[in-house]
């Protein structure tokens, strides 16, 4: 962690500072849009929180389910590999139409704002 301090945010975890004696790259010009990496870097972290964020759910549901269908396949002794499988599949298409509206709607924001301050940028 540096200097000692928490991480408040889960966000923090990846971003990136530069030491103020490293030398920086040359900003990377992109059809007419100056990139730098400090700037792609936080676009492409607060991409990667979003999708951990829309996938969240789905993922978990599919560890439990794959967990719980594993002790009960250990407990029976029954190994039949669809029976992992089918359950799986049941789950995360509930949690897909459940968490759906909730996803769309986060992601729906996320596109609005990342669009939205284009013109910011230039």
């Amino acid at each position: 962690m540096p200097n000692g301090k928490y991480i408040h945010r889960f966000a923090d975890l990846f971003r990136v500072s530069w030491p103020k004696n490293a030398k920086k790259e040359k900003n990377t010009n992109i059809g007419g849009l100056v990139l730098s990496g400090d700037f792609a870097l936080h676009l492409f972290s607060d991409a990667l929180l979003m999708s951990l964020l829309l996938a969240g759910p789905a993922l978990v549901v599919c560890l439990l389910v794959g967990l719980t269908v594993s002790v009960f396949q250990a407990v029976t002794q029954i190994s039949d590999s669809s029976l992992v499988s089918v359950p799986k599949l049941l789950a995360v298409g509930a949690v897909t139409v459940i968490a759906g509206p909730w996803a769309l709607s986060k992601l729906a924001a996320y596109a609005t704002q990342i669009l939205s301050a284009i013109p910011t940028y230039l």
